[in-house]
């Protein structure tokens, strides 16, 4: 896995690669799941613009499961020795 960063918002795009099991693997469905959780977004600077969503906001599950896969790819980032 590669190493991820914990962010305060995301775009759809971003989480989709991420595989998360509690969220569709669809970008339309995983829209419509934010916009049914009232997920606040902001808009996007640069590229293209678009929304970015914030962890703080999404459902408790999808949250903690960001976290953990956050968390495991900083462990596995670790050197081996000093």
């Amino acid at each position: 896995m590669n190493e991820i960063s914990l962010k305060t918002h995301y775009p759809i795009a971003e989480l989709l690669k991420l595989k998360l099991l509690n969220m569709p693997t669809a970008h339309k469905n995983a829209l419509a799941l934010f916009e049914r959780e009232n997920v606040e977004w902001r808009k996007r600077e640069g590229k293209g613009g678009g929304k970015e969503y914030a962890l703080s906001s999404m459902p408790q599950a999808l949250q903690d499961e960001i976290r953990n896969k956050f968390a495991v790819s900083i462990v596995k980032a670790k050197p081996k020795s000093l």
